[in-house]
């Protein structure tokens, strides 16, 4: 049945989807049911604060804009990083050895024998991407640590430019196949069906490791294997501990939400169980109408 309860729920949760998808590297196509619901309870925990703020401000609290919403979205998902695909940050400037502005002539490397302990802990603390490359230069440069260096750079820009989004999500050889979830016990032997599925599912995962650089091996088995899911559902403690010591105003949001969306599962269990009841009654009407007791 429909209810306006219901009407209300899916509203949230379409517009939960609509901001979520406004956030850059968005994993939409890795949100479940279970996941959009909890987004859904994340917006409408949101609402509740802003409705609160905008009355304690004498605001009005008529109308508010998704994009309004963005911003706590985007909080969360520094908590949650399986919000966001994981791509390497763009690189950052060179760093820069420091010399002397009138001769040209650079400094010497700290880490270089005779060490200078006193210039290290200088360097370190004025120009730390510096001092880290210092460290690793200070017995030369050699061709391997070039070599090296221009793989890992090469393996990010790689990773920056893969396209990925819901059509490669959907043909991701390291998604775990379905299985008949009504099936029953965990220890139960698989039909044949679903022996066929994972020998299928192995075979083309071991295709695409062979066919494939490493660094998009690893960066599809994350994204095969991980799906968006709210600190709350499963309870993710770290999670809402570290949201609780950076940002107390969003875990006050979060707290909401967690409330909302447990509410919702509530709701559901509730129908579940009248649903049941409505079918013993019946069964028990049908039995009296033939004559038993």
């Amino acid at each position: 049945m429909n209810t306006n309860e219901d009407k209300g729920r899916a509203i949230w949760i379409a517009k939960a989807l609509a901001v979520y998808e406004k956030l850059p590297g968005n994993r939409r196509y890795a949100v479940d049911d279970t996941a959009a619901q909890s987004l859904g309870a994340l917006a409408k925990g949101w609402f509740e604060q802003w409705v609160a703020t905008q009355e304690n401000e004498g605001k009005s609290t008529s109308t508010h804009t998704l994009e309004e919403i963005v911003p706590t979205f985007a909080a969360v998902a520094v908590f949650v990083p399986e919000m966001l695909q994981q791509r390497p940050v763009p690189e950052p400037s060179a760093p820069i050895v420091w010399m002397d502005a009138i001769t040209g002539i650079p400094a010497k490397n700290p880490w270089s024998e005779p060490k200078d302990l006193t210039s290290q802990s200088v360097i370190a603390t004025l120009d730390p991407q510096l001092a880290a490359h210092l460290k690793q230069t200070a017995k030369g440069v050699s061709y391997s640590f070039l070599a090296k260096e221009r793989a890992e750079e090469k393996a990010r820009a790689t990773l920056r430019n893969l396209p990925y989004g819901a059509a490669e999500h959907a043909k991701n050889a390291f998604m775990p196949p379905r299985t008949n979830m009504l099936a029953g016990a965990k220890n139960r032997v698989r039909t044949g069906a679903e022996l066929a599925a994972a020998t299928k599912n192995l075979a083309a995962t071991s295709e695409f490791v062979r066919t494939h650089p490493p660094e998009v091996v690893a960066f599809y088995k994350w994204e095969g294997e991980t799906a968006v899911s709210m600190p709350w559902r499963p309870k993710n403690i770290t999670s809402l501990a570290q949201i609780a010591k950076h940002d107390p105003a969003l875990r006050m949001i979060v707290t909401r939400a967690e409330e909302i969306d447990n509410g919702w599962v509530q709701n559901d269990l509730d129908r579940l169980n009248e649903t049941e009841a409505y079918i013993a009654q019946r069964r028990k009407a049908e039995e009296l109408l033939r004559g038993g007791r």
